[in-house]
């Protein structure tokens, strides 16, 4: 495999932070339909517009993909208009594009408790499995992770995040040396670690991770070898939407202060409201939006970054920066935002895969793993998680099943 075509591959990779989204229109499903019968039950006689869902459970208005377009709203599926199936839009409505018409029925929305709740449903085997294991009782809470390290040329050592993994990759027969580091993952147990899906998207490389090292280089920390990756079924290469995978070692991680593994959150029938809530990212991405993999800093760095709505991300992403705004779908079954209009403090390219991590208290817990943005640090162009909860139930069915 040439120099040429890894590159090309890495460019690919890399440009996550910069790609703009346009999102296919979902197929309408029998059981998307039963869903949204259902949940006209209890529609309110004088509701003007009729309501629908869609198969991440968010609501909109039916109307025309015109008028959708025109309202100034998000298309995020189909649903039946004057009786026809898959002949309307569902029409997502922001209260940052909304005429005043608009605001009373978005406030209707929001009385109705139409907002926020997916039709996500959980196995009850892994809840049982999540409570029996032994690997959920001690992670996230290593010995002395905040015991002070060497000091090296006026930089600490310390590593603070023993869950933080670095993905590299090369082409197939080559060695180590040769290799150069993509993404960041999260060790979630002896023999397993998550990160994004669209961080292996080829075949035709290695890849081979290093952990317990604040430094990204060949030779640093511990490296692992991988007997598998399962990237998850529904990864959508477009919109980036389940942008997770799993990574399985040939050997288990021996567990020390620099090598640990990070809770994951148990799964959810309702998924969790992290507002006013905050995580810490910490990764070897680029620090300028048009780095080459050889700029990126091979010394970890870190950032703390409020959770947002992501209501108020698709109004961000609407906004001009460097270049002019375009709608984005977020959905918040999938997705978790995190940054601000200002872009002083974010991810970048490099970045994806990287856990974002809260404190609660007792333990580390994984909330979201980096997926993709627009540009790097620019104003308006928050950080796009993918929310690992939404993906509990599928991450430990997997390892039950390895």
């Amino acid at each position: 495999m040439s120099v040429l075509v890894l590159q090309t591959y890495l460019l690919v990779i890399l440009s996550a932070h910069i790609v703009v989204h346009s999102h296919p229109k979902p197929v309408a499903t029998p059981e998307l339909a039963q869903l949204q019968a259902q949940l006209m039950k209890d529609l309110p006689k004088d509701w003007p517009l009729d309501r629908c869902v869609n198969s991440h459970g968010d609501f909109g208005l039916c109307s025309t993909h015109m008028g959708c377009e025109d309202s100034g709203g998000l298309h995020i599926g189909l649903c039946s208009l004057a009786g026809v199936p898959g002949s309307g839009s569902c029409c997502y409505q922001l209260q940052c594009r909304a005429t005043s018409v608009q605001q009373e029925l978005l406030e209707r929305l929001n009385h109705f408790g139409l907002r926020n709740t997916p039709a996500h449903m959980i196995s009850r085997a892994a809840l049982r499995q999540l409570g029996s294991d032994p690997m959920h009782q001690i992670c996230g809470r290593p010995p002395a992770i905040f015991r002070r390290g060497q000091i090296l040329s006026q930089l600490s050592t310390e590593m603070r995040y023993p869950w933080l993994l670095s993905l590299w990759i090369k082409p197939r027969g080559a060695k180590d040396e040769d290799a150069v580091p993509i993404c960041g993952a999260a060790l979630i147990s002896t023999r397993h670690a998550i990160t994004a899906a669209h961080c292996i998207v080829e075949n035709h490389f290695e890849y081979f991770i290093q952990g317990g090292t604040n430094w990204n280089w060949v030779g640093f920390g511990t490296k692992i070898y991988l007997a598998g990756i399962k990237i998850h079924p529904g990864f959508e290469q477009v919109t980036f939407e389940h942008d997770i995978a799993i990574l399985q070692f040939k050997e288990r991680v021996i567990l020390t202060s620099s090598i640990f593994p990070v809770c994951l959150p148990p799964p959810v029938s309702v998924i969790t409201d992290y507002s006013s809530q905050s995580v810490v990212i910490a990764g070897w991405g680029c620090i300028d939006e048009h780095c080459q993999t050889d700029d990126r800093p091979i010394l970890l760095r870190d950032t703390v970054l409020p959770i947002i709505d992501n209501d108020l991300a698709m109004c961000l992403f609407l906004n001009d920066s460097i270049e002019s705004g375009s709608p984005e779908y977020i959905p918040k079954e999938t997705f978790i935002v995190v940054g601000d209009d200002s872009g002083s403090s974010a991810t970048c390219s490099g970045d994806s895969g990287s856990p974002a991590v809260r404190d609660r208290g007792d333990q580390w817990e994984v909330v979201g793993l980096v997926s993709w943005s627009r540009g790097c640090g620019r104003k308006f162009r928050p950080t796009v998680l993918t929310r690992v909860e939404s993906y509990s139930a599928w991450v430990l069915d997997s390892l039950g099943r390895s």
